[in-house]
This record gives structure tokens, C-alpha cells and sequence, in this order.
């Protein structure tokens, strides 16, 4: 009969990670753009469409990650339309007709930390790919430009090894 408490499964271990998914390199799928949300400035709807464009678009679903991919858009729309305002007006008075700092900052701060947030999810940062067990891979690349990079590599090589340095010390 076993003691003490029983294991726990593979995938709930402390320190497991999943398996890579691999993404194609870029170009190599054709991607669906859907229309971005209304009202958008022209930069947020450039950014829509370059997010759905990017081989990490792959991984998203369309119906389930849309809505956290608009939310993101919306969010930096957001912020660059309080931006704008705030650099036009970065003290307002206060209270008492004090000098203070404009209220937007708070919201560009929120919509900053909301950003950012929505990016780790989504995958949108290396450090977050990596711990969604996401990698770019070189798939794209056929069988024959492997061979062609490795006969260029050979081809280079003269077959003498030397080590070439400039410190005499080492070069000995």
C-alpha cells in the first residue's frame, strides 16, 4: 500500500511547461483580416490589421480571441486620443485654481496597464510567447533551401582549421 500523498499528474507539476506550438514564418499563410471595429483612428485600425496580419494571428481564434483583440485595439485607440489632448493641456487648474496635472494622465496610465496586460495575453510579447509555449519557427523554410544554406556554409569552409583572432596571446 502506498504512503504519503499521491503524485500529482504530469501537467499539474510545478515547473511543467507544454509543448511549443510552432508558427510559420510570415508570408508563408495567407491571412484573414477581419474589419475592425468602428470608429477607430487611422492608426488603431493600421495596428488591427497588422495584428491580424502577424503569424501570431495563427494561434488566435477568430470568435473567442477577437473580443480580446479589439479590446486591445480600443485600448490603445483610447490612449493615443488622451494623449493628444493631454499634450495640448498638461496643467488644468484645480479645486481651489491651483495648477494640476491634467486628469487624463490617470487614464492614459490605466489604459497603459490595461495595454500591456492584454499584450501578455495575447502573446504579443516574447516573454509572453514563451510562457504560452509559442516559438516562430523556420518550417517555411523547404528542404531544399536547407540544403542550399548548408552547401553555401561548406563551400566557405577552405578545410584549414585557424583561429582567427588579433590577440597574439591566444593566436599562439
Amino acid at each position: 500500500m502506498p504512503r504519503g500523498r499521491p503524485r500529482k499528474a504530469v501537467t499539474e507539476r510545478q515547473g511543467w511547461t507544454s509543448p511549443l506550438v510552432a508558427l510559420p514564418r510570415q508570408g508563408s499563410v495567407v491571412p484573414v483580416v477581419p474589419a475592425p471595429p468602428p470608429h477607430l483612428l487611422r492608426s488603431s485600425r493600421e495596428l488591427w490589421a497588422s495584428l491580424w496580419a502577424s503569424p501570431l494571428a495563427q494561434v488566435w481564434d477568430p470568435v473567442t480571441d477577437r473580443m480580446a483583440v479589439e479590446e486591445l485595439v480600443r485600448f490603445v485607440d483610447e490612449r493615443e486620443r488622451a494623449w493628444r489632448a493631454f499634450r495640448r493641456e498638461r496643467l488644468v487648474p484645480g479645486s481651489k485654481r491651483q495648477p494640476r496635472l491634467n486628469p487624463l494622465w490617470d487614464l492614459i496610465q490605466y489604459t497603459t496597464a490595461q495595454i500591456l496586460q492584454l499584450s501578455d495575453r495575447l502573446g504579443l510579447t516574447p516573454r509572453a510567447r514563451l510562457q504560452l509555449g509559442i516559438t516562430f519557427s523556420q518550417a517555411a523554410m523547404g528542404i531544399a533551401e536547407l540544403n542550399r544554406l548548408l552547401d553555401e556554409a561548406e563551400d566557405d569552409d577552405d578545410g584549414d582549421f585557424a583561429l582567427e583572432t588579433d590577440d597574439p596571446a591566444i593566436a599562439r
